[in-house]
């Protein structure tokens, strides 16, 4: 018996004359993702954001370039969903105070974070929380060294992609600014 060409068959990828479904993948992977963002409808191309950050770090690469090369809605959400996941799992940022530079661990869970130096003997912990609304994404964190006493207080602002600016006080009467980047 002849199939009916007109029937899906499960290895097509889209069957002719029907409108694609949102969360559709075509071409799959990235760039099926890419090719969304050029669609005319921008629910499609909102759709493909969300689904950019399945991608690990190539994923956030597309969403850049949507922040740096779009405008409006698209933009701001893309910049948003930067913002929501700022620190991948075990990933290594340094920080920079007192003229110094540390490289710290971070990992994120929802919207907060904890670390722990990689570079140096110190036990200190890092506990924080990103917060975004506005447009705006802001970090704070408390660094706290066990059994004595010592505890640091950073309160920043996502000033570039992978970069916070922003000021600290301690409990021994040091004060500053401080610079967070990821480590490239």
């Amino acid at each position: 018996m002849k199939k009916n060409s007109n029937q899906p068959n499960p290895n097509d990828a889209v069957l002719g004359g029907q409108g694609l479904p949102l969360n559709s993948g075509v071409l799959g992977g990235l760039e099926g993702v890419k090719q969304r963002l050029t669609s005319e409808s921008e629910e499609i191309r909102m759709a493909a954001l969300d689904e950019a950050l399945n991608y690990g770090q190539p994923g956030k690469d597309v969403l850049r370039q949507v922040v740096q090369n779009e405008t409006g809605d698209l933009q701001f959400k893309a910049y948003n969903l930067l913002s929501e996941q700022v620190f991948q799992a075990e990933t290594v940022w340094k920080i920079q105070r007192l003229g110094r530079t540390y490289s710290v661990c971070l990992t994120q869970e929802g919207t907060n974070f904890t670390g722990h130096y990689v570079d140096i003997n110190n036990p200190s912990t890092f506990n924080g929380e990103v917060v975004t609304g506005r447009g705006i994404t802001l970090i704070y964190f408390i660094q706290e060294t066990p059994g004595n006493g010592y505890y640091a207080v950073h309160a920043g602002r996502l000033t570039q992609p992978d970069r916070f600016d922003g000021h600290w006080y301690d409990t021994a009467r040091n004060v500053g600014q401080f610079t967070l980047s990821r480590l490239e």
